[in-house]
Order: C-alpha cells, then structure tokens, then sequence
C-alpha cells in the first residue's frame, strides 16, 4: 500500500506525458500500436522507479519520486527557454547536479516537513497535465483541418494503369543533398562521385525540386501532382499527404507490396496490414524525438551511448538493408535517410565525427558516407535481381550560408536557387531516364511509371515552377506561393 501511496503520481504522470507530447506533434501522425509502445515503456520505467523509490525511502531516505518529478519539470522548462544546443557532457553533469542537490533537499523535507514534499509532487505534476488538458482542449476546440483536394491534379497515376512490366522498385530520398553544380559552385570537386557512380552503372541526372522544403516536395512526388497556389500548407498536415498517397495506392492496385524503411517521417508509422516497415529505429521517430527534446534531451546522444556501450561506431544505413527477391511479388521500397541534413553526426566512412570541422566539410563527410553505400547497395541489389530499378534522389537542395534562407530577420531574402537544385541517380536496367532531361522531383515518379506502363509521360510541364514557402515566424508563413 505504501508503495503504491508513494508513487501513484509518478505512474500517471508517466502515462499522461506521452500523449502531451505526441499531440504536440500531431496526433494524427501517430499509429496507435507506437503510442502504446512509448507509453509501455514509459509505464515500465516508472514501475522501476517505483521500485527503486521504495527502498531509498526505507534505507536512504530519498524520495526518488520527488527527485525525478522535480528534474523532469525543471528540463521541460529549460527546453522552453534554451534554444542553444549544448553537449551530453553538459546534460548529464547538469542533471547529477539536480540530482545531489534535490536528494539532499528530500532527505531534509522528509526529516522536517513530510507533508510539503507530497504537496511539491502534485504541484509539479499537476502543472504538466494541466497543460496537457488545456492542448487537449485547443485541439478539440480548433480541429485539424486538411483540404480534401489540395493538389493542382488528382489521381494523375491511374492514366498509367495497368503497367506492363512489374521491376522491383528501391526508392531512396536522401534529406538536402545538393546538386553537382551547387557543390562546384562551393569550390568541391565532384569528380570522385561522377567517376565512382559512373563507373558502377548510376546515372547522374539533372535535377531540381519545385519546393525548397521537405514536406512540400515529398507530398508532391508522392502524389503525382503540384500543390494548388496560396494553399495554406501546415506541418501538421505532412502526415495526410504521405501515408494516404496516391503512389502507394496505385501500387498496391498493380499487386506491388509497399516496404518502408528507415525515416524520419510519420510515414513510417504504418499499419503493417497496409505496408510492411522494415528496421525503423524506434528513436528515429518524429514523435520520439520530439518527445525527448522536450525533456532537453536530444536522441542523437542515444547514438554517442550505443558507441560507447556496444563499441558500434558506423551508422549502417543501407548496409544494413537485406535484398530480398520475388518475381512473383513486386516490391517498392520506400528509404528516407536524413543524410547530408543537419544535424551532422559522421564522418566519411559513416562513423561518428569526432573532429572539429568546418560545416561544408561536415556536409561533405556525410554526401561521402552515403554515396559509397549506394554503390554498394546498388552492387548487392543487381546481383540478385538485375532487373531491380534504383531511384536516387534529394527531397530538396542545400542552402550552405544561413544568412542567405528567408527569415523574419531578413525578410527580403527568398530561398536561393541552391535549395532547388537537387541530386539525382538512377540505375535503370529498362533505360527509362535519358540523362539529356531533366527531371524535378514531382515528374520523376510519373516518368518511371510512364516507362513500366508503355506510356508517354504527360507531366513534363512542371518542369519550370518554383514554390516559395515560409516558417509559421514568417510574415508570409503557411503560404505555397509562386517563386518570381
């Protein structure tokens, strides 16, 4: 009885915070079987802590229960009011800090004023689900509204139905790759990649996107069309745009199973009766990690730890993916890989950077590290099923000087050309890609399909249209307007 007494608020707080979090991010974005995992875990995490709560009561006279409410509150503050990024080291010695010192203030609270310590735990507590309930009930009263058509074009897939032949299909979205010209345009001599990807069958096609941000580009390739000008396009309306996307309908109606790999995106979080998703870190997920950044925690010490722990030094990306061939069945396989993005965490053989560099050299150890395991990747796919098609592309360009992206502090600035300049390559067994086109985003997908189909692709007109958008801080925020 004492037990449960003396930790109940700690257990509820633990089931109450995920859903704080998550909604924070976007309910919607969110399967159910993922919240439930978070919330297990969490749940078992308190369940320890009650344990552990139990006996430095009986033997320490802590209460751990006081202790951890008060360092939760006071880190969920500090990600209120520091925007600054500082390292583990910095967390964790701050951190012990609050530890010592809120252990020694327990002790002295249940020496001396035993009711008080209650009363700061429920306090504490009380004022994080406060907030919950008060997001609940803006959520309620201000429901998340998507346009139904909020595309130029609907179902611009089906003139491609049925296609003729059924080639496996890789698809693989690397997060601000930038193009070859743009790299040049930054003194890097590109000739290593021309050469290595050259040499290994992957043509380098020219590319650009018609938005200058992620979750414009992707929910227009993956649905076939452009948005409609002056749509008003939230974040929180990523999710509609992706899981729900015409590609993957269309390809579940020419009898293609849907794998989705590793990605940082809600659309990983998939009913596995829809698609199947393969090997997904559960700390790559949007709402995880949103989640621990609200805790002033970032999820990319959880990478530092696992070195330091399991002496498991490379990232894997697709080197860790297993080839699987079935003529019977199709496949598309879905990768997204926030690689070159920000935040930059290896080195050129995708081992955690250690070394102080400039940004564009950490920039370009990371464009090194995936290049080499595509073409590894690429070797490993055709020796298993040659027919296999592989689309490499960035979701958009690279803006490498931060004084040169709109912002409220420079308001005259639009994105520059570099954010729309992209990297594409493919390795293209039935030729479907002449290298003297080029290709945005939104019209590479439907020249594929026009290819697989036997049918002219009729897309081609978007060839030449730029969106400009802006962050919510951004007097024009919310806007997808025509670039000038």
């Amino acid at each position: 009885m004492f037990l449960l007494r003396s930790n109940l608020i700690l257990i509820l707080l633990a089931l109450f915070t995920p859903f704080f979090y998550l909604l924070k991010v976007n309910i919607f974005e969110i399967a159910l079987n993922d919240t439930y995992s978070l919330v297990f875990f969490l749940f078992l995490v308190a369940l320890i802590l009650s344990f552990l709560n139990y006996f430095s009561l009986k033997y320490l006279e802590i209460n751990l229960n006081f202790v951890f409410t008060i360092i939760i509150f006071i880190n969920f503050i500090l990600s209120k009011i520091i925007s600054s990024d500082f390292s583990f080291k910095i967390y964790l010695i701050q951190n012990f800090l609050l530890f010592f010192l809120l252990s020694i203030f327990s002790k002295y609270l249940i020496k001396n004023f035993p009711r008080v310590i209650n009363f700061l735990i429920i306090f504490f507590s009380s004022v994080i689900i406060l907030y919950l309930l008060s997001t609940i009930e803006r959520v309620i009263k201000n429901p998340i509204k998507v346009e139904n058509k909020p595309f130029q074009k609907i179902e611009v897939f089906e003139y491609f139905h049925p296609l003729k032949l059924n080639n496996d299909i890789y698809h693989i979205v690397l997060d601000g790759f930038a193009s070859l010209e743009s790299l040049e345009e930054q003194s890097v001599d590109t000739g290593f990649l021309v050469e290595k990807f050259n040499k290994n069958n992957l043509k380098i096609l020219k590319g650009f996107s018609n938005y200058p941000l992620s979750n414009l580009s992707f929910g227009s390739f993956l649905n076939g069309s452009l948005f409609k000008e002056n749509y008003t396009f939230r974040p929180n309306h990523t999710f509609f745009t992706f899981y729900d996307s015409s590609l993957f309908k269309f390809l579940k109606k020419n009898d293609y199973k849907i794998f989705l790999q590793d990605s940082i995106y809600p659309i990983t979080n998939c009913s596995k009766s829809d698609y199947f998703c393969e090997k997904i870190n559960f700390f790559d997920y949007s709402f995880v990690s949103r989640y621990f950044d609200s805790l002033n925690f970032e999820t990319r010490w959880i990478e530092k730890m696992q070195v330091l722990i399991f002496n498991e030094d490379n990232k894997k990306y697709l080197d860790s993916v297993e080839i699987t061939y079935d003529p019977k069945n199709p496949k598309y396989s879905f990768f997204h890989y926030n690689i070159p993005h920000t935040p930059w965490k290896y080195d050129q053989n995708c081992k955690i950077n250690s070394k102080n560099l400039s940004p564009k050299n950490l920039y370009l150890n990371e464009v090194k590290c995936i290049s080499n395991q595509i073409i590894k990747f690429k070797d490993r796919v055709s020796k298993i099923n040659p027919k296999a098609i592989i689309i490499v592309h960035s979701d958009h360009g690279w803006t490498f000087e931060e004084k040169d992206k709109p912002s409220p502090e420079n308001l005259n600035n639009d994105w520059p050309e570099s954010q729309y300049k992209t990297f594409i390559s493919v390795h293209d067994p039935l030729n479907c890609f002449d290298t003297k086109n080029k290709f945005s985003n939104n019209n590479l997908i439907l020249n594929l399909l026009g290819c697989l189909s036997g049918k002219e692709n009729i897309y081609f007109e978007n060839n030449n249209k730029k969106y400009s958008y802006y962050s919510d801080n951004h007097p024009l925020g919310g806007k997808i307007l025509k670039r000038n």
